[in-house]
């Protein structure tokens, strides 16, 4: 098991009150999100690890931060 702290526009659940869940080693964000009963949106909005846009595929590892990314549009 690896430990990462998520933070999320929506409420997350399994986690801690730092946002920190344990997973399995070898998970990716897609399995991250089923893990922390993420609503279906959050399938859509962009991600970084650890600052990094990555991929829904991604595998975290022991550490990482996880943040979900709200679109915000101007005028």
């Amino acid at each position: 098991m690896i430990t990462v702290k998520v933070v999320a526009p929506f409420t997350l659940k399994n986690t801690n009150s730092a946002g920190e869940i344990q997973v399995p080693e070898r998970t990716t964000l897609n399995g991250l999100l089923r893990r922390v009963g993420a609503p279906l949106l959050a399938y859509a909005l962009p991600a970084a690890v650890n600052g990094s846009h990555v991929r829904k595929n991604q595998r975290l590892k022991e550490g990482d931060l996880v943040v979900f990314i709200l679109p915000i549009s101007g005028g």
